[in-house]
């Protein structure tokens, strides 16, 4: 390691910021393929974000690097020492190579998933269960430490390249490195000035290529001009949106006292939700067992989860209201009122997940008020092993059960979950991709491999099902099927590759929000219901049999799915955007502070629509009701939830 005064140092710090820029160039090429080359405009906008934020992406390392060095220096009069030129090196590498990993890993979940970086990806990492729930297998660990070390090593070396020699002839040359970085100072500048006033221009003229990159890269900070444009009376095009907030308010839930009469012969429930399972894997052929308990039940053709992810959709289903809701109940540790009306009629609980109740947090949300005795988990093993051996204990919790009383149990499938898990005995699908590496995969190898990847996921669907016949076989052996509430269905849908994404929590489309349900309740006859469902209205149809008298709304934001009354649209959420999911169009809105989405129209198959001015003129309403009711059950706020900006002119 050569041994260099301040200023040489500095060189060299610069040569290797320098470097490193051409490194992140590479690794942020990723995010391209998601622009539109449609216009000069889209053009220009897309590569001078492109070229200044390789650049900004640095800017937190190179700061701080430069710190640490002037903070040596006041300590030294001249050169720093061997020790020093280390340490200053090497925080300049740890800096470089923590924000190029940091790239790396957005960019390869915006690849599959759809999403940048976020609340949920945090919330991945940081809640106990969080990675094991992705089902990673051993080669893509294997993948990450081949491309930490890769990046180490390309950074390292390129270090050592700057101190050995060649590194040492450019620190001594004083005068065309300054030349070359006034000038680097000074491109940066323009493409950051261009790349402000295009964001600008794009906003003001609602120009969506612009929109469509600011989102595709990571971290993009937009620069908002109208009310400046107002003020200097430019003329701004109006665009039909809405946007909504989610304030801090104590909870008030349910609305009203419950009234409660509880029933002479109360029913048992047994509710079951297999991960990620969609509505067209109830099929005859992949899921026969379930298919013909749902010919004797009712069946909803067109239900939709509350949420595109594991945490709204469940959250959904046992609250039934909106996603949104969600942080607070978790900060409040709030249980749903289902769970508050079985312990007081004295219901057995028992619970089971083939996952993690930690994560999400369900033991701190649903079955927070649940001993924990009650809450059966277990991480040994593979996902079919601990679903089947979890069966086995529901079953065997039922056998031994105090007979006297009735009881509530759940159970929720791990297979179904990506890699998409099942023994080779029971494949219905021959074709399919032995290893899932999620780092090493790009947009082509989705592409080629996606159809053997969703016949890895139909043979999940149909293991899981093996394992509800042998549950509901166990019912109608022991006659427990005459007076138990039935509830099949997954907590959201998947995707493969149908409108550009693997998996799920990327978008509102089709494939991502629509689960399967059926429902028996002993008495209540059976049906095939193709209007619009949502997982929001299970509470609402389960409660009046319990005893509930109350209104639904005094609990809910659901319908009960046996009444008159039929559900006009859904709901659905995710971490920044609830959507409205109606029979022929789809419209989501920004609810956090800072989200960058251009939302668009879309039709009921997911497909943009060109004039969206008559969708506004007759669903606004909708719209306005929908973000009104985020604080229903919020008390003591009187801050205004929504703005209502420019959706006048639509009418």
């Amino acid at each position: 390691m050569q041994v260099f005064n301040h200023k040489q140092q500095s060189r060299v710090l610069n040569h290797y910021f320098l470097g490193s820029w051409f490194v992140m160039l590479f690794l942020i090429s990723g995010y391209l393929a998601e622009i539109n080359w449609d216009s000069g405009w889209a053009i220009t906008f897309s590569l001078a974000v492109y070229f200044s934020y390789a650049a900004i992406y640095l800017l937190p390392a190179y700061f701080l690097t430069t710190l640490f060095h002037r903070l040596l220096v006041k300590f030294q009069s001249s050169s720093l020492s061997r020790t020093q030129t280390i340490l200053v090196n090497s925080v300049a590498i740890i800096l470089v190579v923590f924000t190029n990993v940091l790239i790396y890993a957005d960019g390869t979940v915006f690849t599959i998933f759809g999403f940048h970086l976020n609340g949920f990806v945090w919330n991945l990492v940081t809640t106990p269960g969080g990675i094991d729930s992705m089902g990673g297998g051993g080669a893509s660990y294997i993948s990450v430490a081949l491309i930490l070390t890769g990046i180490l090593l390309t950074q390292l070396g390129w270090m050592l390249v700057l101190n050995i020699g060649y590194g040492k002839r450019l620190a001594h040359r004083h005068h065309t490195p300054l030349k070359i970085y006034r000038y680097l100072m000074v491109v940066f500048f323009i493409l950051t000035l261009s790349e402000r006033a295009s964001y600008v221009m794009g906003d003001i003229y609602a120009y969506g290529p612009v929109y469509t990159t600011a989102s595709a890269f990571p971290f993009y900070k937009q620069t908002k001009f109208r009310t400046l444009a107002d003020w200097l009376d430019i003329e701004v095009k109006k665009r039909n949106e809405l946007k909504a907030s989610v304030e801090s308010g104590v909870l008030k839930y349910p609305l009203q006292p419950l009234k409660i009469e509880a029933p002479a012969k109360p029913l048992n429930i047994i509710w079951l939700v297999a991960e990620s399972l969609r509505w067209d894997m109830l099929d005859k052929s992949i899921m026969p067992a379930s298919w013909s308990f749902s010919k004797k039940a009712h069946r909803f053709t067109r239900q939709y989860s509350g949420g595109i992810g594991t945490r709204m959709g469940m959250f959904s289903m046992f609250y039934g209201l909106y996603g949104p809701y969600w942080n607070q109940f978790l900060a409040e540790r709030r249980s749903p009122v289902l769970i508050d009306v079985l312990r007081e009629q004295d219901y057995q609980l028992e619970m089971f997940t083939s996952a993690k109740f930690s994560y999400p947090e369900f033991d701190k949300t649903i079955f927070s008020h649940i001993p924990e005795k009650h809450l059966h988990q277990d991480a040994r093993g593979e996902p079919p092993e601990r679903d089947r051996i979890n069966i086995d204990r529901m079953i065997s919790f039922m056998e031994n059960r105090d007979k006297k009383r009735p009881f509530m149990t759940f159970m929720f499938f791990e297979s179904t979950h990506a890699r998409y898990y099942y023994p080779e005995k029971n494949n219905i699908r021959d074709v399919t991709l032995d290893e899932i590496n999620y780092l090493t995969m790009s947009r082509e190898s989705l592409a080629k491999d996606i159809d053997q990847i969703k016949n890895r996921y139909i043979n999940a669907s149909h293991y899981v099902d093996i394992q509800i016949g042998r549950l509901l076989n166990y019912l109608k052996k022991k006659k427990l099927i005459e007076n138990t509430i039935v509830i099949i269905t997954g907590d959201h849908g998947e995707e493969f590759m149908e409108k550009g994404r693997w998996g799920h929590n990327s978008d509102f489309v089709e494939e991502q929000i629509r689960a399967p349900l059926v429902l028996w309740i002993p008495g209540s006859g059976s049906s095939v219901v193709e209007s619009i469902s949502s997982h929001m209205d299970i509470i609402p149809t389960i409660l009046p049999w319990l005893g509930v008298k109350n209104d639904a709304s005094d609990y809910s934001q659901g319908y009960n799915l046996l009444g008159q009354d039929k559900r006009p649209y859904a709901v659905v959420s995710d971490w920044d955007r609830i959507a409205y999911i109606g029979p022929e169009y789809k419209y989501s809105i920004p609810y956090k502070r800072g989200a960058l989405y251009h939302e668009k129209v879309k039709d009921k198959n997911d497909k943009i629509i060109s004039d969206d001015a008559f969708f506004f003129a007759k669903h606004q309403q909708d719209l306005l009701k929908i973000i009104t009711g985020m604080k229903t059950f919020r008390a003591g706020n009187s801050k205004k939830t929504y703005t209502n900006k420019n959706i006048s002119n639509t009418k």
